[in-house]
């Protein structure tokens, strides 16, 4: 396992869902609510390369229901930041 932050990057609190595709299944490993700001530490599964490979989805948390949330898939390394947000970065 490898240790990862999760970081909102976004000028509001996020809803963050994240999935670890190096495991089988790809299981959700977080479903929470990150403060503006705020971070949430994180083991993920690393590949054979030392690597992590996630996919996340972040909307606002005063979101109305059934908006789509923005969406990211990254393969960070142990230590890394992963930002999130509801827009492209």
């Amino acid at each position: 396992m490898i240790s990862i932050t999760i970081a909102n990057n976004d000028n509001q609190d996020l809803f963050v869902q994240v999935w670890d595709a190096n495991q089988p299944g790809s299981p959700q490993v977080l479903s929470s609510r990150i403060n503006q700001g705020g971070t949430q530490p994180l083991q993920v599964q690393e590949d054979s390369n030392g690597n992590g490979n996630i996919n996340w989805a972040a909307v606002a948390a005063n979101a109305t229901p059934g908006q789509v949330p923005n969406t990211g898939q990254v393969t960070p390394a142990n230590g890394d930041t992963v930002n999130v947000s509801t827009w492209q970065q």
